[in-house]
């Protein structure tokens, strides 16, 4: 255990002197200041498909896109005169809702690019998300399917479910043919390239510059390499530092179970302090399927901490596997006769003074923000927030911001039933 806290000791040095240096650096980011870095469709593939358009302002022609091809080594048959790309600055809108397109109808080639951040395959019963996709594309726009490229794009290299792609049974072949790539690997990469393709374009290099930070932020990938040979030479400086590390590694998952087991269990036990009353518990059996479960378990895990208020209110915290946290007040309150078109009134008119959110079953509902307008995703223990519930302290201020935004949305909803 001592090997293992002076390890820890010369590893927190190091990650002082990064976070000193990185004050100092200018991390001026338009992405970070006018968009959330998870936004898939407005921010994400708008972005990467005005890069791959060979019309796009950028004036690059297909410069792009056969940066693109070459680094996911895929078979794409396309002339630049002839080449669609959907989004795109003149369209912004998906092409039968496919995030990224890449069409020659006259050499009769397509990519399909599925762009997930955060969110789950939308399957129909008779027929998965990249099934309807694939047959849109070779069955009604009529491109072969040997020139048809799938690519799955995430933040952590995961692959469609089974659902996706072998609901219908239509493409045996589909489930082999999906080609799974990382923002943190291949798009990184290839944004690089880009980089160095428009040497010449300072306002182009650098707007491309600034989306690789986000993404390197995103895929926490913002160590440099020096920094990275500086950790390898501390961690492998004798045997007790290999041998504390490899102990660290080997026992991770073990820590996320017991960090998410333990926020749950202190929220839960905070809120009945208070005075609320527990409707429905976290159940170990969820951490399980999170933390060690297959893909699909995790994709499954979806945490709802049941609650009510002592005169009757029920509200729900909620997590899901790529999911942030966030309260909102339950379907179980049933408005009387009137009262939605009202609820929809009253939300229209303060969801911007008061971050609110509504939908059909949940009159209310708001994301939890922390500070610098972090949001917790207990999906990702690589997430920084979510890695600091290891902390009893750091732990401690996390769930006391939740139950404070808790309290504050069920004021505001309590506001609502009396106007």
């Amino acid at each position: 255990m001592e090997n293992l806290k002076y390890l820890l000791k010369e590893i927190n040095i190091l990650n002082q002197r990064i976070k000193d240096r990185e004050e100092h650096e200018d991390n001026f980011n338009l992405f970070n200041l006018m968009c959330k870095r998870t936004d898939e469709r407005y921010l994400h593939s708008r972005f990467l498909s005005v890069l791959l358009d060979p019309r796009g302002s950028h004036k690059m022609k297909d410069s792009f896109v056969r940066l693109l091809v070459e680094k996911l080594n895929i078979k794409f048959e396309y002339n630049q005169s002839s080449l669609e790309v959907y989004p795109n600055e003149n369209d912004p809108q998906e092409h039968r809702r496919i995030d990224i397109l890449l069409i020659d109808r006259q050499r009769k080639s397509a990519v399909i690019i599925e762009n997930k951040i955060g969110a789950r395959d939308s399957n129909h019963e008779n027929e998965g998300q990249i099934e309807r996709y694939y047959r849109i594309i070779t069955q009604e726009e009529g491109i072969p399917e040997e020139s048809t490229s799938v690519i799955y794009l995430s933040v952590d290299r995961e692959a469609p479910t089974d659902g996706s792609v072998d609901t219908s049974g239509l493409f045996p072949e589909l489930k082999n043919k999906v080609k799974s790539i990382h923002y943190g690997v291949e798009i990184l990469d290839w944004l690089r390239n880009c980089v160095k393709e428009c040497y010449n374009k300072p306002v182009l290099r650098e707007s491309i510059t600034q989306y690789i930070r986000l993404v390197e932020d995103m895929t926490n990938n913002t160590t440099s390499e020096d920094d990275i040979r500086t950790l390898m030479e501390l961690v492998g400086k004798n045997s007790d530092n290999l041998m504390s590390a490899k102990r660290l590694i080997d026992n991770s998952k073990h820590l996320y179970w017991w960090a998410i087991f333990e926020f749950w269990k202190l929220l839960s036990e905070k809120f009945i302090d208070m005075g609320f009353l527990i409707v429905q518990r976290i159940e170990n059996e969820l951490i399980d399927d999170l933390v060690h479960g297959s893909t699909v378990k995790r994709n499954k895990a979806i945490f709802n901490l049941v609650l009510s208020t002592m005169d009757g209110i029920q509200f729900t915290i909620n997590a899901e596997n790529e999911g942030k946290i966030r309260v909102r007040v339950s379907n179980e309150n049933v408005l009387q006769p009137g009262q939605k078109n009202k609820a929809n009134a009253f939300y229209k008119e303060n969801k911007e003074i008061l971050n609110l959110g509504n939908g059909d079953y949940w009159p209310f509902y708001k994301y939890i923000e922390f500070a610098n307008s972090r949001q917790l995703c207990i999906g990702s223990f690589n997430d920084e927030l979510t890695f600091s519930l290891v902390s009893e302290k750091c732990r401690e201020e996390i769930v006391n911001t939740i139950i404070k935004q808790t309290q504050e949305l069920l004021s505001q909803y309590k506001r609502f039933l009396k106007e």
